[in-house]
Order: structure tokens, then C-alpha cells, then sequence
């Protein structure tokens, strides 16, 4: 089915009821047997150095897969990290690794390490399924997910021919509020985790274009207030807060602020500050965006509602955003108003 025919085809989703009830963590489903008995027996692999990543020995038992159990199909492209198209006892898979040449690789490690430890606490229909992980003598570290097999919003919003097809009252807004539940979920856990790099190149999008699932959780960490959030490697400067672009501590608000910029992206199906990126220098557009004289904005033809829910959003003060389980009941009465 091409693509084009897929979007094309997705009827009108049904309003939802406005007030929703609190999501409750979905329990994660049992491993098969056989999955069960692989991580087991691999637990006493002598030629796998555990000592090397400590952090990961607790998840071992239910998370880890065995190289032998892993058939590779090909290489994925991927801009940062290597990526690979598997089969896994019949299941497709994609393992993702770091490069080990890089200056960096270190850092990526750790980056890497986090987010298997992340992954493997939350299971949810609208975040791309954690499988486990494992080492492969080629790739090193691997961390396994549900293969989508599908392009990233982001690939459907920079297609002409496919964004023609795309309208709010239909497709535009459930993959916001798809998002949204995935970010109401990550953020009534406790601790909260906070995914930091929210965007439409980060949502992938399932056979038929009908769910979107939130991915890319290399910067997720965990709110604590015991010290100081670190900003170190944050995504791109458009879906950046002005809380993680000065000195102080930020919460799990960036993530509605970058949640409004992508909305800004199912609205105008464009880079956010495409034409301020090209005018402005670097530290001028930093500084236009740390003091709020500069903020991505919706298209004129953005339907009143939506640009209103973006407003919310893109709010300077991070105290005066929704939090995501306000964000949710407002963006199914925009659904409910949008399809009346």
C-alpha cells in the first residue's frame, strides 16, 4: 500500500469523551516462554563483561535477549545512531547502537544506558514499545524496539503531496492527542520522566497513519529534586523552553512548550523559525528566544481553537502551561468542536 493511498484513507476519528480519566500505567505485558528462558540462561554468558554496565544488571532478567536468538535483516539509515532491522524468534525488531569511533562515544554510552533504563519502566499504546537489549560483537550495546516499519510525522508533514491530505478536524488532531496521552502518561509517573525533545521527527506513525507513538527517548531522564536538572544535550534550539536555554532548573513543563511547537508543525507543515533561522545568527536567535521576543507561531489559517491551545503552550513563565493532563482535556474539546 503506498503511502499516499494510506493517508488518504484514514476515516474521521470519532469524538472522545472531553473529560477523560487519569491513564493508569498499562501493566507490561508477559514475555513469552521462550523469551523468558533465553534472558535466563544468558544471565551466566562468562564472554558478556556485566562489570561494564552495572546499571543494566537488574533489568537483566526480564530485559535481556541473546545475540544467538537474533537474525539480522539489514541496516537502517539513521542520521546519529547505527540502527538495525532484526528478527528476534519471529518478531520484527530494530536495535539501536552507538558508534564506538566517535569522540563522543562515551557520552552516547551513557545517553544509551539511561534510556534502556527509562524504557524498560513504561509501557504505553502511544510510545513505541521497549523489547530489551542485548551486545552484539559488531555494535556493542543495543537497545531493542518494536520495529514500526513506518515513516515519522515528520516525514508525512514535509510531503507536499501528503500534507495536502492531512486536515485537523481528521488526522492532525488525534496524533496531537496520541502525543499528548504519551507525555500525560510519562508525566504521572513517579519519579516523572521528562522526554525533553518533543517533535514531529520524534512520532512515529503505525500501518494505516492511524496512532502516532511518541520515540527518540535518548534525552529522557527522570525529574528529581535533589539536585539540578542537566541540560547537556538537549534537542534543537526551535523546541527548546527559555527555562533550558538560561541558568536554572526546569520541569516537566519544557516538554509542553515543545509539545505547542510541534503543534505549530501539524499546523504549518514547516520547520519551526524557518525563515528566522536563516536571517538571524545563532546567538541572536538564542537570545531572541531565552527572553520570549521570539516564539514559533501558528499559520493564519489555523483553525481558533488549536492556535489558542499553542498559546497555552508557548507561554514564557513554564507556571502559566497546562499541565499534560489539562492539555488532554483540552484537545479533545477542540476535537469535539472540530468535528461538529
Amino acid at each position: 500500500m503506498g503511502l499516499c493511498t494510506s493517508i488518504e484513507a484514514i476515516p474521521v476519528q470519532p469524538p472522545r469523551p472531553v473529560v477523560p480519566q487519569r491513564p493508569q500505567r498499562p501493566e507490561r505485558p508477559q514475555r513469552e516462554t521462550k523469551h523468558h528462558q533465553s534472558h535466563v540462561t544468558q544471565q551466566h554468558d562468562p564472554s558478556i563483561d556485566w562489570s561494564r554496565f552495572r546499571a543494566l544488571v537488574p533489568l537483566r532478567q526480564e530485559f535481556f535477549i541473546r545475540p544467538q536468538d537474533i537474525e539480522f535483516v539489514r541496516r537502517l539509515p539513521s542520521a546519529m545512531n547505527i540502527t538495525c532491522l532484526v528478527h528476534v524468534h519471529g518478531e520484527a525488531v530494530v536495535l539501536k547502537a552507538v558508534p564506538q569511533d566517535g569522540r563522543d562515544t562515551r557520552a552516547a554510552m551513557q545517553s544509551l544506558v539511561a534510556e534502556i533504563k527509562n524504557m524498560s519502566r513504561i509501557h504505553h499504546p502511544n510510545i513505541v514499545d521497549f523489547r530489551g537489549f542485548t551486545f552484539m560483537k559488531s555494535l556493542g550495546l543495543c537497545a531493542a524496539f518494536e520495529s514500526m516499519q513506518t515513516k515519522s510525522l515528520w516525514d508525512v508533514l514535509s510531503h507536499p503531496k501528503l500534507t495536502a491530505r492531512l486536515s485537523w478536524p481528521k488526522q492532525k488532531i488525534q496524533y496531537a492527542i496520541d502525543v499528548c496521552r504519551a507525555l500525560d502518561y510519562m508525566h504521572s509517573l513517579r519519579p516523572k520522566l521528562i522526554h525533553r525533545n518533543v517533535k514531529a521527527s520524534k512520532v512515529r506513525l503505525n500501518h494505516g497513519f492511524r496512532v502516532a507513538k511518541l520515540s527518540g527517548f535518548d534525552l529522557a531522564r527522570d525529574q528529581t529534586f535533589e539536585k539540578t536538572m542537566t541540560k547537556a544535550g538537549l534537542g534543537d534550539i526551535q523546541w527548546s523552553a527559555p527555562e533550558l536555554l538560561i541558568d536554572g532548573d526546569y520541569s516537566e513543563l519544557v516538554d509542553i512548550y515543545a509539545f505547542g511547537v510541534l503543534l505549530v508543525e501539524l499546523d504549518t507543515c514547516e520547520v519551526p523559525l524557518k525563515a528566522a533561522i536563516r536571517r538571524m545568527s545563532d546567538v541572536e536567535l538564542h537570545t531572541a528566544l531565552k527572553t520570549g521576543r521570539l516564539r514559533p507561531a501558528p499559520s493564519s489559517s489555523c483553525p481558533p481553537e488549536v492556535a489558542k491551545v499553542i498559546k497555552h503552550c508557548l507561554q514564557f513563565d513554564p507556571r502559566n502551561r497546562p499541565s499534560s493532563s489539562r492539555l488532554l482535556r483540552m484537545l479533545l474539546a477542540v476535537q469535539t468542536n472540530l468535528n461538529r
